[in-house]
């Protein structure tokens, strides 16, 4: 009979009526199978208690269990951290999920809350995922209601809140358990609300219960917010604070001794919670406290741990066979515990001594068929562990290969086992061959996710050139190589701060790797090598490598030799060499020896051959180019200012959210408008001198209306001959949307701060060259808001009397007399007035007297009248002064264009701008902001005030709260996600994704509509 009863419990299914056990047959039966029996239930059978009931006990065990967690080991005097966040909490009113890494303390302190939550009387459940069947059917057996789970909650008899706490989501290791998310949906509006525990790797990952606990995060502290899960209702769990720490040490001497002999690294994995555990049980088993001042990571911790409690036992090999068979079971159920009945007879012994030295717990039987005692590592970490040792590890070699090739889905069950193996492989050689072969046949067995753990391990603990060299591969022909280089630049794109902030100081090793695959490539093109090697020049120039003194002209040469290889078959690799144009500015800038690779590129050959987007990248890197050579950086400016692109050819624009086209017309207008932009900064590295060339490129355009040769009023200067012409095109109309104006207006602008003493080569240069009056006019007014500097310079221009007679310089010509007049010597002054005088005979027009009279009243009444040599002009002023007819000298009369720039305010409506809080204003700023420096190409530093401009924006519903802002939010996301790469399971974009989502459905809705 108890052969019978153990094939129907094995086998898990529903016993048929006539099957049921009589009273008679309990009797017969011993042991285990009688108390299964008389205790649980048979299918349909239920025996005992009710369902409250029930609940109420299996609460009261796990909160025994789980309450161990909350304390230090063999803490018998209730020695407990009180967690600073425990406060924050209680707080708390609806739904959330505590998270965080690994033994952070997140089991201990969800006890801890329930214990609070039962001394003031709420109704508490306490469920360990761990001891849930992660299915409905076997959770049914595991806790036999007769009813489900949500109706026994929801009609639980009590008035206020009740809580359902879960503890270990992830213990499901694989599984769904969407039976369980039911349940929590379906409690959702009731009275009771829900707090779980959740690895942080699993959270991210699980879109089941993402969705379930959606919202925004409990804590606004950064320091308890997960980036990734911004739309998740998280409280994000560190581990103990130094004051927690020092807490501790004052009431524990063994835990004070340990931090005060403890160095950095020991120090800051004791701060762990589960880590610190290990520590004191390795204490309390006699290991030196000295030996554990060494321990380099939770690996090597673990590894002393399972020596002292497993490997170094009398009775070690039982124990392993116990610890293999009791893990084996949990795979293959993929639950984290196994049912007494795996250990055989003969290793009771040696299981009943695991449990005695806490590796392994013991569950109490509760209300269930089954009754078989149920067997639990007493922390999931060394459930992990215990899996990288019996199963992943076979007679010292790596058994990792052939596990996942038997079965490739149990990655998701062994992950963190897979993170320690790999980790254990790459410190027990140090020359990483072992290591190198196992990475190399994951990337032939495509399994990508066990990859990426590797590739984190070599990423985390790279610092060496061996260490990361062997992934370039022997040959010309290792297929690995883009697999695994591909899987390291993945990781280095999600790396947190710590994670980059490692690679940085340990960057020499990638940066020489970069320089490996350089040199297969310069021996065999691969375009699939090519990727990857740019992949990690993005990743290196990401973290901000670059900024090393000795990884930067490694950089550098990487970026100039692939240019070169593109422009070696310039049709076939134009993309490469586009690619390429992101970094070749500051490649030149750190090795300058590479501007000449650059100036290849400016053959107008290949700027008729290639898109326009690899000189709007040099331009918007004009700072960078013109520290390396000024002339170089001239050059390209005038070849892009001078290059006449006549084609209408459709090119398609960057892709990002939404799809557009433009033509090379078009594009390369928007490349000379960039240039004036950039021109500031290009004139603080190269001087005023070389932007001239630029700018009188800018202003060719010539009015067709008029005929060629006419004459213009005189300019000379010194030995430059010059004329300012009669009439010229606006300048809004030219080259580059205009770009001349904002040439200019840099020009000005320098000509106002600059405190240079030499001006007399670019005056010369203007005078020489510069033919357009709108343009003197630009150039004057900034002289005259510097009198002492440039103002005096531009005085001897004034002398040839053509800028004081034109009607379009006129009255800037009079704010330059105005500002310098008091400050001239008598000599250049008596020359000014002069000029003054003489100005009226350059006239050409009829009624030439009526015309000198009213110019010389005007340039006259701009004179220091206290200082005026000229007797003419002395009379003349006092004569305009006791008459007080000045007449002032007319701004010249520009043509309006037919739309002015718009606010934020013109744009949204006077009702929806008034809408907006002063917060959500300040948000709407900085993403306008980080939006507009990004337009073109950002820096990496833009791109991420970007994501964070985004972050905040979409985190609040900005969009959805206010849609007039929607059309921004999604300019953002485009401009992110065209130069970011942004992985599609990333947190950014799931919170943009409903955005978008709702931007289709209204241009759908549009469009059937009829809309344009």
């Amino acid at each position: 009979m108890l052969e019978r009863l153990w094939r129907w419990f094995s086998r898990r299914e529903d016993i048929r009526s006539e099957d049921v056990a009589t009273p008679g047959t309990v009797n017969n039966m011993s042991g285990r199978a009688q108390t299964v029996v008389q205790a649980g239930t048979i299918a349909n059978l239920t025996v005992g208690q009710d369902d409250t009931s029930l609940l109420r006990e299996i609460t009261e065990v796990n909160l025994s269990t789980l309450s161990g967690h909350a304390g230090l080991p063999h803490s018998h005097d209730g020695v407990r951290v009180r967690r600073a966040e425990l406060d924050v909490l209680l707080a708390v009113a609806d739904d959330f999920v505590i998270t965080g890494e690994p033994g952070c303390g997140k089991s201990g302190l969800l006890a801890v809350i329930a214990e609070h939550l039962v001394a003031n009387a709420e109704t508490v459940v306490v469920l360990s995922v761990d001891t849930l069947g992660s299915r409905l059917g076997a959770a049914r057996s595991d806790m036999p209601l007769s009813r489900p789970l949500n109706v026994v909650l929801k009609e639980w008899d009590g008035e206020g809140r009740a809580t359902l706490l879960l503890d270990g989501l992830d213990a499901a290791r694989g599984e769904p358990l969407t039976w369980l998310a039911d349940v929590v949906r379906d409690l959702q509006g009731s009275r009771w609300r829900t707090i779980a525990t959740m690895r942080s790797f699993d959270l991210r990952r699980s879109r089941t219960w993402g969705t379930v606990f959606s919202g925004a995060p409990v804590s606004e502290d950064v320091d308890h917010r997960d980036g990734e899960l911004l739309k998740v209702r998280h409280f994000r769990l560190g581990n103990l604070s130094e004051t927690e720490l020092a807490w501790l040490t004052a009431v524990r001497p063994a835990i004070g001794a340990l931090v005060a002999g403890a160095g950095g690294p020991l120090l800051k994995l004791i701060r762990n919670p589960f880590n610190l555990r290990l520590a004191c049980e390795l204490l309390d088993e006699g290991v030196e406290q000295a030996t554990l001042v060494n321990a380099r990571d939770q690996l090597d911790l673990l590894q002393r741990y399972w020596q002292a409690r497993v490997d170094h036992r009398p009775d070690s090999e039982a124990r392993k066979r116990v610890l293999d068979r009791v893990s084996r079971a949990m795979l293959d159920r993929r639950t984290l515990r196994a049912g007494m009945g795996v250990v055989p007879d003969s290793l009771l012994d040696a299981c009943a001594a695991l449990v005695h030295d806490g590796v392994l717990d013991e569950l109490p039987t509760r209300m269930k068929a089954s009754g078989d005692t149920q067997l639990v590592y007493s922390h999931h970490i060394l459930f992990d562990f215990a899996i990288a040792a019996l199963v992943l590890t076979a007679a010292d070699r790596s058994n990792l290969i052939d596990v996942l090739d038997g079965d490739p889905n149990l990655v998701f069950v062994i992950r963190p086992s897979i993170d320690l193996h790999l980790a254990d492989l790459w410190h027990a050689d140090d020359t990483r061959a072992t290591f190198a072969d196992i990475t190399r046949a994951l990337a032939r067995g495509d399994h990508s996710l066990a990859g990426i753990v590797a590739a984190r391990v070599v990423v985390a603990e790279a610092r060496d050139d061996g260490d990361v060299l062997w992934i370039a591969g022997e040959g010309n022909q290792d297929p690995t190589f883009e697999i695994v280089a591909g899987w390291v630049a993945g990781v280095m794109d999600a790396a947190d701060d710590r994670l980059r902030t490692w690679v940085r100081a340990n960057s020499r090793p990638w940066a020489l790797l970069a320089a490996r695959m350089t040199d297969r490539l310069e021996r065999s093109f691969q375009p699939v090598v090519v990727e990857q090697v740019y992949r990690l020049l993005v990743q290196l120039d990401k973290i901000g490598t670059t900024a090393s003194d000795g990884i930067a002209p490694v950089w550098a040469d990487c970026v100039a030799r692939l240019t070169s290889l593109a422009l070696d078959e310039p049709v076939e690799r134009e993309r490469l060499a586009e690619e390429m144009s992101r970094f070749l500015p500051r490649a030149v800038a750190i090795a300058p020896e590479h501007v000449g690779v650059l100036r290849r590129t400016l053959d107008p050959g290949l700027m008729v051959l290639w898109h326009s987007r690899y000189l709007f990248r040099y331009v918007d890197g004009i700072e960078a180019i013109a520290t390396a050579d000024t002339e170089l950086a001239a050059d390209l400016l005038l070849e892009v200012m001078s290059f006449e692109e006549d084609r209408g050819d459709v090119t398609p624009m960057i892709s990002g959210v939404l799809s557009m086209t433009s033509t090379r017309r078009q594009d390369f207008e928007g490349v000379k408008h960039l240039i004036g932009t950039r021109m500031p900064t290009f004139i603080a590295k190269a001087g005023p001198l070389a932007a001239v060339p630029v700018l009188i490129a800018s202003l060719r355009q010539r009015d067709t209306r008029l005929p060629d040769g006419l004459p213009g009023y005189p300019l000379h200067v010194r030995g430059a001959q010059g004329q300012v012409d009669l009439y010229a095109p606006d300048l809004r109309f030219g080259p580059g949307h205009g770009v001349a104006s904002t040439i200019l207006a840099a020009l000005a602008k320098h000509l106002e701060t600059s405190q240079a003493t030499n001006w007399e080569p670019l005056v010369d240069r203007l005078v020489a060259d510069l033919t357009h009056p709108a343009a003197w006019m630009h150039l004057l007014r900034g002289a005259a808001k510097s009198p002492e500097t440039s103002g005096r310079a531009f005085v001897p221009v004034l002398l040839s009397g053509g800028l004081l007679v034109h009607h379009q310089t006129r009255a800037a010509a009079a704010k330059l007399i105005r500002a310098v007049h008091p400050v001239l010597s008598d000599e250049d002054r008596d020359a000014l007035e002069a000029a003054i005088v003489q100005a009226p005979r350059l006239f050409t027009h009829d009624h030439l007297d009526e015309r000198a009279e009213y110019l010389l009243d005007q340039l006259t009444g701009c004179l220091d009248l206290a200082k005026i040599l000229n007797p003419d002009l002395v009379a003349r002023a006092q004569r305009l002064a006791h008459q007080l007819d000045h007449v002032d000298i007319p701004e010249p009369v520009e043509m309006e264009l037919g739309s002015v720039p718009t606010t934020l305010r013109d744009d949204l409506g006077p009702a929806a701008d008034d809408r907006l809080t002063a917060d959500e204003r300040a948000i709407v700023d900085e993403l306008m902001s980080a939006i507009q420096s990004t337009t073109g190409d950002g820096t990496p530093e833009q791109l991420k005030a970007l994501e964070k401009a985004l972050r905040q924006a979409l985190s609040v519903n900005l969009a959805l709260n206010h849609p007039e802002l929607a059309k921004h939010v999604v300019r953002g996301v485009d401009n992110l996600a065209r130069q970011s790469r942004i992985d599609p399971d990333s947190d950014i974009a799931k919170l943009a994704l409903p955005l978008l989502l709702s931007t289709i459905r209204l241009t759908e809705g549009d469009r059937r509509g009829g809309a344009s």
